[in-house]
């Protein structure tokens, strides 16, 4: 963490999740309360003294987390302090839960408790729905456990689980890459561990959504079905900015610039276009190179063929495994397997440096395009703190001097992105 950092991260989130998380429950519990009190009975019986004091505390308690979402921007004590009041409070309504449960049930149960004001079926019609909604009540106190991810639940657990692929510079065999890095930054910064989830391009959406099933339906429309347990809390893998994972996901400011590119043998009769100048014109010349060619893809990735259009230029759309490591689409080219690729450009430049020669450049397949770090959408605030960390980073050289590092060549495509 940062010096200038240290006892304030994130005091504005942290008291926002207590007010945002509590007033919720607190105000259901109130409605429960009063409801309660509806129960004819005598007013010097203990279960009447019970619920009136019950009603008084938790609607004072239910004022006070309203003036402190009010002045939440005020405070900015040490996080650590914080969670534990959060934490406290949280034990608090689960012992108040409970407790509820038991003395309502001894009292609703108690048949001199009521002196023969109210016969015994209304009684278990009474509890038929205290305890129930006592039971809700309990779980939306604990809703934000069951949420993983946000900045609350990151510090709380003190680690940050990055769910990421082998792939390109971004994040190498060797475990290291541009986005290790600025993950392992990026726990720094908060203050907890970093720890490192290895996924796949089939599997990364899933993994941080906690669905079986994520998958791109007729261009921006998603698919989403089942339910699993949530993997990490952030994607960072040079991952593509697209309007379909838009709608499942909450994109950072974007981290590296990139686009699609056709990518042939350099023994391919195709010669590569002439830049116009225009992007939408040299698309439109690209793909009319691909006629009678097959090319290979990847589906559900941003080198999905559906994307761009490709099933209408007459090339033989080739499917690459989504389980098989994305850096062996160009040596498929290579080897005659296919021929033609598309490729995302960070690849296409270490391919274009590694294997000076063997390949070639035939022309773009999208304008230019965007990555960025991908959460979900119930962890804004993981996000917020990430951007204000990120544009920190660009401000005081630290990302760029990493992306000299693994992407020198970038800037002679992208002279400007780090101002953008």
């Amino acid at each position: 963490m940062e010096k200038n950092d240290q006892a304030i991260l994130p005091g504005y989130y942290l008291l926002s999740e207590i007010a945002h998380k509590i007033i919720g429950p607190v105000s259901l519990f109130v409605k429960i309360i009063d409801s309660l009190r509806q129960i004819p009975t005598k007013s010097d019986q203990p279960y009447a003294r019970f619920i009136k004091k019950s009603s008084f505390l938790t609607k004072q308690l239910m004022l006070f987390l309203c003036s402190l979402k009010g002045t939440v921007a005020q405070f900015s004590p040490a996080s650590w302090l914080l969670y534990e009041i959060k934490r406290k409070l949280l034990l608090l309504f689960h012992d108040l839960t409970k407790s509820i449960i038991a003395r309502a049930d001894q009292y609703l149960n108690s048949d001199p408790l009521h002196g023969g004001d109210i016969k015994k079926s209304e009684i278990n019609v009474r509890r038929s729905y205290l305890i129930p909604a006592v039971i809700i009540f309990s779980l939306f106190s604990f809703a934000g456990h069951s949420f993983a991810g946000d900045l609350a639940d990151v510090l709380k657990a003190g680690k940050l689980r990055h769910l990421g692929i082998y792939y390109a510079n971004f994040i190498k065999r060797d475990k290291t890459g541009l986005d290790i890095e600025l993950m392992q930054m990026f726990a720094k910064h908060l203050g907890v561990k970093y720890e490192f989830v290895e996924s796949s391009w089939s599997a990364v959406l899933p993994d941080l959504l906690g669905k079986t099933e994520v998958r791109p339906n007729g261009g921006i429309d998603v698919v989403l079905s089942g339910t699993k347990p949530v993997k990490g809390d952030v994607i960072a893998t040079g991952f593509t900015i697209l309007p379909w994972r838009k709608k499942i996901v909450d994109f950072s400011e974007m981290t590296f610039p990139t686009g699609i590119w056709l990518i042939g043998n350099a023994n391919l009769s195709v010669k590569p276009i002439t830049p116009t100048g225009n992007i939408q014109k040299d698309i439109k010349a690209t793909k009319s190179l691909l006629k009678g060619l097959s090319i290979l893809t990847l589906k559900g990735s941003c080198l999905d063929s559906g994307l761009y259009g490709l099933e209408k230029t007459g090339a033989t759309i080739e499917l690459f495994p989504a389980n098989r490591d994305l850096n062996g689409m160009i040596p498929s080219v290579m080897a005659g397997v296919v021929d033609t690729t598309i490729m995302d450009v960070p690849v296409a430049l270490i391919a274009l440096a590694k294997w000076p020669g063997d390949i070639k450049v035939l022309g773009p397949v999208s304008p230019d395009q965007g990555m960025a770090c991908a959460f979900p959408k119930t962890s804004p605030n993981l996000r917020k703190e990430f951007n204000r960390f990120f544009r920190k980073c660009k401000a005081d050289g630290r990302y760029k001097a990493l992306i000299k590092k693994y992407y020198p060549s970038v800037f002679l495509y992208y002279p400007h992105f780090l101002n953008n």
